[in-house]
């Protein structure tokens, strides 16, 4: 069992980040199925087609949490960072608009607002691995939405005589949407994804 099983609440993450007129998009996923277990980011820039990519291994979170750190501790490890994101208190350091060759690595802060914010670094992804990673997330995003022939969404949906579910609450601060893990917020509004 790899200590980041503990790290489920960061997997399948998306979160938006405004920096000046810079728009990111950060994709966060926990990967259990390699030799070296990690929490990997890849950082996007919209309009730009740039991708970044970073990760943290059992033995980045044990620096963080201590050697000895307990289940529990790494569950709320976990999840203070998953709460960390989803409220976008996130930046980006070290990204130059106007000077693309100094940006060939950047710095993601993770609680900016804090006294002790947490930071990953991430390289900048090769053309082609990030046109394939980007060709990979829209089909997946597309898979979720599709419309079958006969009308009905491809995802499985609940029995037609199945009460219908309660609609969230909407409010001018939020429209939260929770099915699953994803979850896609900026500063006005949060929508979750399955």
């Amino acid at each position: 069992m790899s200590l980041l099983d503990h790290f489920s609440p960061l997997d399948e993450l998306i979160q938006l980040i405004y920096q000046g007129s810079s728009r990111f998009v950060l994709l966060s996923h926990v990967d259990l199925s390699r030799d070296e277990p990690a929490w990997r980011v890849r950082m996007g820039l919209a309009r730009e087609g740039l991708w970044w990519q970073g990760r943290w291994t059992e033995g980045d979170v044990l620096e963080k949490t201590g050697n000895k750190a307990t289940p529990e501790v790494l569950e709320a490890f976990a999840e203070r960072l998953a709460e960390t994101v989803i409220k976008g208190d996130l930046q980006i350091e070290d990204y130059r608009p106007n000077d693309a060759a100094s940006n060939q690595a950047i710095k993601l802060t993770i609680g900016q607002s804090v006294k002790k914010p947490l930071h990953m670094p991430l390289k900048k992804m090769e053309p082609k691995d990030a046109a394939k990673f980007a060709a990979d997330q829209f089909s997946a995003v597309s898979l979720l939405g599709a419309i079958l022939p006969d009308g009905t969404n491809s995802i499985a949906l609940p029995p037609a005589d199945s009460p219908p579910s309660p609609k969230p609450p909407v409010s001018t601060q939020s429209l939260p949407i929770c099915t699953h893990y994803v979850c896609v917020s900026s500063a006005k509004y949060e929508i979750r994804l399955p």
